[in-house]
């Protein structure tokens, strides 16, 4: 609004001194060093008619420089409106944009936790299944070590059994010979005591 009244100021100004009729007398009244009171009532008074005519083209000028100050005024705000709302969109978009990539991240992240969340339940599992199979096949080996313990031991009992059996018969022989020899010998010395008498 300042610069406005300046311009309308400095347009008077401008077109008065430039409407004033340049003529010798008016010149000599004026001195240039101090322009007094009396040089422009002279001046006025003889060119009253000129004089209004210049003010009523300076005040056509003033309200057309109003004129064209308010328009480009206007022009300036509705400009400066325009890219403040562009950018009142701009930021929404934004706004939307990296609300969607957020909700679209989160997304992700919970689709992966489900992944990885199954992937160790199928681990579990799996890890599961193969203790179990570990503890039957340990269970079985240690059936089929006692089965075959068992075996070797019912073998060993036989062939002990077997090796008594066969000490027993040994001894048996071994003390009918004995018997036989000692009878034996026992029936030469009747013998040969019954040949000597």
């Amino acid at each position: 609004m300042a610069a406005a009244m300046f311009m309308t100021k400095s347009v008077f100004f401008n077109l008065s001194v430039s409407a004033l009729p340049q003529t010798s007398s008016s010149l000599s009244l004026c001195s240039p060093r101090k322009v007094s009171r009396v040089c422009f009532s002279a001046v006025s008074n003889s060119n009253h008619n000129e004089g209004s005519e210049v003010v009523d083209r300076t005040k056509d000028r003033a309200v057309e420089m109003k004129d064209k100050v308010m328009e480009k005024t206007k022009e300036g705000t509705d400009r400066v409106t325009e890219a403040a709302q562009s950018a009142k969109e701009t930021a929404e978009d934004y706004s939307n944009d990296t609300k969607e990539k957020t909700k679209e991240g989160t997304q992700r992240t919970a689709d992966a936790a489900g992944d990885t969340k199954e992937k160790m339940e199928e681990y579990a599992q799996e890890v599961k299944e193969k203790t179990e199979e570990a503890v039957e096949t340990a269970a079985e080996k240690a059936e089929e070590g006692r089965k075959s313990a068992a075996e070797t031991a019912e073998g060993l009992g036989e062939k002990a059994r077997e090796t008594v059996q066969g000490a027993w018969e040994a001894a048996k022989e071994t003390t009918q010979k004995i018997k036989e020899t000692v009878e034996g010998k026992d029936g030469k010395d009747d013998v040969e005591k019954k040949r000597k008498a």
